[in-house]
């Protein structure tokens, strides 16, 4: 089964900044510069988990939160387009409403 989460980060060096970015937008949909959600499953998580961490150094910050119906607030326009499914959960604009 596979969940969606939030990946976001805060890195110094603008070249790890930048292979962090190009992975995760492969992975993932673009909520900000440093905010993507990636929808995976438990190994596929484990897969991004350790490729991330690879690019990271040591005073750099990196962190995934798992993303539930529950945990959705959303203020401004939303950056997903009304509809767009988040793997097998419902449409985004069901999750926030």
């Amino acid at each position: 089964m596979k969940n969606s989460y939030i990946v976001c980060y805060d890195i110094s060096s603008q070249k790890v900044w930048r292979k962090v970015y190009r992975y995760l937008q492969k992975q993932g949909l673009r909520l900000q510069w440093s905010v993507f959600v990636v929808t995976a499953s438990k190994p596929e998580l484990a897969k991004h988990k350790q490729k991330l961490f690879s690019f990271i150094e040591k005073n750099d910050d990196l962190r995934i939160y798992p993303l539930t119906t529950n945990t959705i607030h959303w203020h401004g326009e939303p950056a997903i387009m009304d509809g767009l499914m988040l793997s097998d959960s419902p449409s985004f604009t069901e999750m926030i409403t």
